[in-house]
């Protein structure tokens, strides 16, 4: 069972790895506040009453970044 305890673009490449395998069927994710997974992709994963999250669709991982949280949280180096 694949662990997601990083960032929105861990876990949504973690979700297409579970689905890409015959076994997966899930995914321990975290649920402690983290911007990084909530702020950093313009639609995050919601997880049903059920516990289950949708495959999110579209190109590549199926996620956008959002361009205000990486500019937020972007280190710059200082010369």
């Amino acid at each position: 069972m694949p662990e997601s305890f990083a960032s929105a673009v861990a876990i949504f490449a973690n979700l297409h790895f579970i689905a890409s395998i015959p076994n997966g069927e899930l995914l321990e994710l975290d649920q402690t506040p983290n911007p990084l997974r909530e702020e950093l992709v313009t639609k995050p994963l919601k997880i049903d009453r059920e516990g289950y999250v949708r495959l999110p669709e579209g190109p590549g991982l199926g996620l956008e970044l959002n361009k205000e949280t990486i500019e937020k949280y972007q280190v710059r180096e200082v010369l």
